[in-house]
């Protein structure tokens, strides 16, 4: 895929739905994307919001039509926060992957993802990738716990469109070896970029704590950690939650 079609927004409640509102209205392509400068109801995984200051970062959805199994769903999670790392490691800012799907600089979440797939028998055959980047935002709410930006980072103003090209030509890449099948390679990368993996770390399951160090995550999306008496366990998403030093 190496066609895409933004639509441009001032204004949108989440760019997820509003994409989910125009395919319901009518046909559209692969690759359209809906772009906001503002999301007033931006939306992060579960009942998570994501902040976004008006026309300072990139908010947008992107419609993909995979055919993948769907069995395979956690690898479109992979892609996304690949081509994220790429794009950044790209302006020379380190990222990595706190699982499941938001980028991290250091301690800092700099961005997120939230995918919805439409599943026909088997097969994914529509997914809606939305995708938040802190670019230009130097001022975030106090009860945001550990966010920053690329301009935090570096020190620089941004221009959005020219982001945007590159961006998805860092997606084209990741999307192509998706299709071709090439799971594994991807897979191992996205383990290789993941935050605290192999620290002792602390974690949260409903009202208990535990120490446990990150292992791996599987293709199924599932992380696996080993405690201090080496004992092996697998959670799924909000099952457990990584609790951040916050300073």
């Amino acid at each position: 895929m190496t066609k895409y079609k933004i639509k441009y927004l001032q204004e949108a409640g989440s760019t997820n739905d509003y994409m989910k509102k125009l395919m319901s209205d009518r046909q559209i392509e692969e690759g359209t994307v809906i772009l906001a400068d503002y999301q007033n109801s931006g939306r992060g995984r579960g009942k998570n919001s994501w902040y976004s200051g008006r026309g300072l970062n990139l908010t947008f959805s992107v419609l993909l039509l995979p055919g993948i199994h769907a069995t395979n769903f956690f690898y479109l999670t992979e892609i996304l926060s690949l081509t994220i790392v790429d794009f950044l490691n790209s302006y020379r800012i380190k990222a990595c992957i706190k699982w499941p799907n938001d980028i991290y600089v250091g301690d800092d979440k700099i961005a997120g993802i939230l995918i919805e797939n439409i599943i026909m028998g088997n097969k994914i055959v529509k997914s809606i990738a939305g995708v938040g980047i802190n670019v230009n935002e130097e001022n975030f709410p106090e009860d945001i716990p550990n966010p920053t930006s690329m301009k935090i980072i570096t020190q620089k103003t941004f221009i959005k469109d020219a982001l945007m090209d590159i961006l998805f030509d860092k997606f084209d890449l990741r999307y192509k070896q998706l299709i071709s099948g090439d799971m594994e390679s991807m897979h191992n990368e996205y383990n290789h970029h993941l935050y605290k993996r192999g620290i002792l770390s602390e974690y949260s399951q409903k009202k208990n704590t535990f120490q446990a160090v990150l292992k791996e995550v599987r293709p199924s999306g599932e992380i696996v950690l080993v405690t201090k008496n080496n004992s092996e366990n697998t959670y799924l998403f909000g099952e457990i939650e990584l609790i951040l030093n916050k300073t």
